[in-house]
């Protein structure tokens, strides 16, 4: 039960009807499976989808990148905390 709504098959697709069901099915957190590797591996396509982004100026894509570069260095520092050897298969 999300909030009032019951889950059911009869919710609409909502993010309220995700929160019902994604853990149904997913017994572990999402970054307990993909852990920050996947997220690294996402890095990789943000400066192309930013290019390809009409909306965002080059200052503001600067600004981006510094912010980005921040929490690499953050990942680096903390990165025995963070990075696992090894994750859990699904």
């Amino acid at each position: 039960k999300v909030g009032n709504a019951p889950c059911s098959s009869a919710t609409p697709v909502t993010a309220a009807a995700i929160k019902c069901t994604i853990p149904n099915f997913l017994p572990q957190k999402m970054s307990e499976i993909y852990g920050c590797e996947h997220l690294l591996r996402l890095f990789i396509r943000l400066p192309s989808v930013i290019a390809a982004t009409p909306t965002i100026s080059e200052v503001y894509a600067r600004r981006i990148f510094s912010k980005l570069g921040d929490f690499v260095r953050f990942l680096q520092k903390h990165q025995s905390e963070l990075f696992a050897g090894a994750y859990k298969k699904p």
